[in-house]
């Protein structure tokens, strides 16, 4: 490709991006009187995962900004110059809220992307001059409202005296404070040029600030699809494989450009340090949402950074006020799993058995424990056609045996009205073994409160049908999503789960034959609002670990916590596991009197795991690599379902199902399963 038409592609991420910035301030998230004039469609919609982001991210850089031009208001003269602005609004939205403050804002950017701005601007009348004596063009400087702002078409590849001559003749001072802001601009350049940049920052201007919102982590699950994404729009982001954490950005300014103050964190830590808890309900209010493993994930794959050249020990005190300062962890170590069969190695006789899904549930087969029953979730077809061509992704309602001898067969005809999020467990009515679902949802605004049951058959009988179980009880439980169910005997036990506005703090009970509820920990008891957890079954107690509260309590240093419940007391305990960070949407197994958990999102954003716990002691015995799978299958270890399909000799087999999330404007991904995990797990000493 020329270097023109990568340019040109570059560009065009503007107008991609400009859009999804005018769907999120169409929904109130954000305040933003001007976009609206620079989008051909201001109607268009974006997914509530995207509007969310987009939120975040304008946030980010807003705040910065304020606070810097708040923290200078005594400095006259101060300077914002905005690298690949493209069609941003920060001018006006600072114009408007500091309009007694002096400050000079420079955008600078492709010149055929600031005349399309200056053109639109124009049309729509948003600077402040009555007429055109305020104005000056020429053919690569356009300066607006007085010289207060000002727009410099130069592609900043070739950055050195000519931008330096440009920027002098048109007043701006290298002696003032000036914060340059790159907001997704300079990581579409190789690092030698982004480099050059930041190097003539630094020799340019004595007391430099950059405030730099980028994308980073390319080698895990998400940063696999991200990546791929890019080199799909034929605008590779190369530069973050050379700065592809906060550790290595925040060594960038240190050490390569000899910077003076370094802060950093990922939009996941910006969003739940500096949003008091009603700003994060009132985002949480804007649209009906439930792709916490996105948003998160996402979140955690984009940086702000604040750094200053500057040896005024005042403008470093500042530039760490601007951002929170997220703790670099150490990375942990932790061994290699014994073995990890994907699902390309299992052949069957016509084509191979692929799933691809996400928010399903499974059980065994009471029959045989190698077969597994897989109902509802969210994705695509489970079995690929010989064409190899992928089925488009959707709700699934089928119920699709899974046999780990390469089988497969559909169960059961009948749609399931609630296919996601929903439990599922096998119990017996009437001496013939059925498999119960309860609960789920088909969109985040409709839970189900229905317990469904289907008779199961040795011999695949593919005739039955679900029916509807009726209940009572001293409890009616209301619909919920992302709960858990744990059958033991005739009864069912419920933990948490979510509906369209709240989270459940509670443990309920099901009796199977006498189809009636109770509750075993009440909304009174102190027991935790919880979904996307895990719970397993241990020595007559439920074992409740990690997952989400309310979305105000989001909060990432926060440590691993395992509940205890005591059903036939109606008591609990809690157990915090400091070695940990809190993780949801995993699922867990109780062997050899240890805990494993397996996978799922940590909002520490440390990578997805196996992690050991010895209950006798509560301490962290073991931790296992997962890896990142490859750019043709990442391994997506949340959102998918698990089994001991073998436990032998020290030995054990864990089958995973599913596993994959919508990875942001990047598209939905999913992990190609079944994948069986093999490893040595003795008795604890």
């Amino acid at each position: 490709m020329s270097k023109k038409g990568n340019d040109d592609l570059i560009q065009g991420t503007n107008d991609l991006s400009i859009l999804s910035k005018c769907s999120m301030v169409s929904l109130g998230y954000i305040e933003d009187l001007y976009i609206k004039n620079f989008v051909n469609k201001p109607d268009t919609k974006r997914s509530s995962l995207i509007n969310r982001v987009y939120q975040v991210r304008v946030r980010a850089v807003r705040s910065v900004l304020s606070k810097w031009l708040k923290a200078l208001e005594n400095v006259a003269d101060k300077q914002i110059v905005s690298l690949g602005a493209g069609f941003d609004t920060s001018y006006f939205y600072l114009r408007d809220l500091h309009d007694q403050s002096a400050f000079k804002y420079v955008e600078i950017d492709y010149p055929n992307l600031v005349k399309r701005k200056m053109a639109l601007s124009q049309v729509h009348k948003i600077f402040l001059d009555d007429n055109l004596d305020g104005e000056v063009d020429t053919p690569n400087v356009n300066i607006r409202d007085s010289g207060r702002y000002m727009a410099i078409g130069f592609n900043l590849k070739n950055v050195g005296e000519s931008l330096t001559s440009l920027l002098e003749s048109n007043g701006v001072d290298f002696t003032k404070p000036t914060m340059f802001l790159s907001e997704v601009s300079l990581v579409y350049m190789k690092p030698e040029l982004s480099d050059r940049v930041m190097k003539w920052i630094g020799e340019q201007f004595n007391d430099a600030f950059i405030c730099q919102l980028e994308q980073i982590e390319p080698d895990d699950e998400f940063g696999l699809v991200m990546m791929e994404h890019f080199e799909k729009v034929a605008c590779p982001i190369t530069s973050v494989y050379t700065y592809p954490n906060l550790r290595k950005q925040l060594a960038r300014y240190r050490d390569k450009c000899g910077h003076t103050s370094t802060q950093g964190c990922n939009l996941l830590t910006f969003y739940c340090e500096t949003y008091h808890p009603d700003e994060k309900c009132d985002v949480a209010d804007r649209e009906q949402f439930d792709e916490f493993e996105g948003w998160h994930r996402t979140c955690c794959h984009y940086s702000v950074i604040c750094t200053t050249n500057s040896s005024k020990q005042t403008y470093q005190h500042i530039c760490q006020s601007l951002i929170p300062s997220q703790h670099v962890k150490e990375e942990y170590e932790m061994e290699e799993v014994d073995s990890l069969m994907y699902t390309d190695e299992y052949n069957t006789e016509n084509f191979p058995l692929i799933i691809r899904s996400f928010g399903h549930t499974s059980v065994q087969s009471p029959f045989n424990p190698n077969e597994l029953l897989m109902v509802g979730g969210f994705g695509t077809s489970c079995l690929t056609p010989p064409s190899g061509k992928r089925a488009a992704h959707g709700r699934l309602s089928a119920t699709v045996r899974i046999a780990c001898n390469n089988r497969s067969k559909l169960v059961s005809n009948s749609q399931l009205s609630y296919p996601m999020y929903a439990t599922s467990c096998i119990t017996t009515i009437n001496n013939i073994p059925h498999i119960m679902v309860y609960g789920g949802r088909t969109s985040p605004h409709n839970s189900s409160s229905h317990i469904r049951i289907l008779p199961l058959h040795d011999d695949d009988d593919m005739t039955s049908s679900w029916q509807d179980v009726t209940t009572s009880g001293c409890c009616t439980p209301a619909g919920r999503c992302r709960h858990t169910a744990d059958m033991v005997g005739d009864r069912m036990y419920v933990v948490g789960g979510r509906d369209e506005s709240r989270v459940f703090n509670h443990v309920i009970c099901f009796h199977v034959p006498t189809t009636s509820w109770r509750y075993v920990l009440d909304e009174s008891t102190a027991f935790p609002a919880l979904h996307s957890h895990a719970s397993a079954w241990w020595r007559e107690r439920l074992l409740v670990s990690g997952g989400l509260g309310e979305e105000a309590d989001c909060n990432v240093e926060a440590p691993m916590s395992v509940f205890v419940v005591d059903p036939e007391r109606g008591q609990f305990e809690r157990h915090d596991i400091p070695q940990l960070d809190v993780r949801y949407s995993h699922t867990s197994h109780v062997i050899n009197n240890q805990l494993l958990l397996l996978g799922g999102v940590q909002l520490s954003h440390t990578p997805a795991d196996l992690s050991i716990i010895d209950l006798s002691t509560w301490q962290v015995v073991r931790r296992i690599r997962l890896g990142a799978g490859s750019v043709r299958n990442p391994l997506h270890m949340h959102g998918h379902t698990s089994h001991v399909t073998s436990h032998e000799e020290g030995r054990v087999v864990l089958t995973i199902v599913g596993g994959g999330s919508n990875c942001f404007s990047f598209g939905t991904s999913f992990t190609n399963t079944p994948l069986r995990l093999q490893l040595s797990l003795p008795s604890p000493c």
